[in-house]
């Protein structure tokens, strides 16, 4: 790992814009540097506004004590990325740190839409459930889960007893 983080630096030293050669720096970074990489990645988005690990990355790291600021990134990996469940995944965690189980239940059943869109409808749902079954209760989140109304339980139920998932997910 040094020796990538060292040859990352000497790429950057070479060609300070070079993206890759901040990407490979900054993801071989030690936790204990977390405040440079928060660092890089303001970087790498002030090169381009749109770059998802960046953007994924300043959302979990910011999530647990600037929840605020990890759903501004959440919503707008959502935007760049309408078509990818993942974003909708950060968005519903973002808002469930924001003490939010409504808005992280239509984020999740925005997500199970995309999900099921692209085939991975089964997937999604096992992802969920554990989600919802560990983090988010443990963080107090029962109410989130119970909020998980309608189509959407119906389909985590569903996919929990082995009966059929296809249940459809309109958007509000």
């Amino acid at each position: 790992n040094r020796w990538a983080v060292h040859h990352a630096e000497e790429a950057l030293g070479s060609d300070p814009e070079s993206m890759e050669a901040l990407r490979l720096w900054v993801t071989r970074l030690s936790r204990a540097r977390a405040a440079e990489a928060q660092a890089a990645y303001l970087a790498m988005l002030e090169r381009d506004p749109d770059y998802y690990t960046a953007l994924s990355s300043l959302m979990s790291a910011t999530q647990r004590h600037r929840p605020e600021e990890a759903l501004e990134y959440a919503r707008w990996i959502v935007h760049i990325m309408p078509w990818s469940s993942v974003g909708y995944l950060h968005l519903g965690q973002a808002y469930e740190r924001l003490g939010e189980p409504e808005a992280a239940a239509l984020a999740y059943r925005d997500g199970l839409e995309v999900a099921s869109e692209s085939g991975h409808r089964a997937g999604w749902l096992r992802g969920l459930r554990n989600r919802i079954s560990t983090s988010v209760l443990a963080n107090g989140g029962e109410a989130c889960f119970a909020s998980l109304s309608g189509p959407l339980q119906a389909s985590l139920d569903a996919l929990e007893n082995g009966t059929s998932t296809i249940i459809p997910v309109r958007r509000a």
